[in-house]
């Protein structure tokens, strides 16, 4: 999940930079205002849809990586799972 908070914080970095960039005369201090912190944690931080191609977690995970997905803003409904089928050793 580790992965999951990394592209959420670049996310949130990406929105104030380009909130400071859009609005250059508004702030510019050093420090991020709170307005804008809390703008940029409201947009979407994870891709607009995941899929984890050929899931082979244990079923306790799912309620876990949906949770993660939801501190993203993404929806559990944009989130899909396939699951490749057994093969067996010969």
């Amino acid at each position: 999940f580790d992965s999951f908070d990394a592209v959420m914080e670049r996310m949130k970095q990406k929105y104030i930079f380009e909130d400071e960039r859009h609005n250059p005369l508004e702030d510019h201090q050093v420090n991020q205002s709170p307005k804008k912190r809390k703008t940029a944690i409201k947009r979407r931080l994870l891709p607009p849809k995941i899929y984890f191609h050929a899931f082979s977690g244990k079923g306790g995970v799912i309620p876990s990586l949906l949770s993660a997905c939801a501190k993203g803003n993404l929806q559990p409904e944009d989130v899909f799972f396939g699951f490749a089928p057994a093969i067996p050793n010969f």
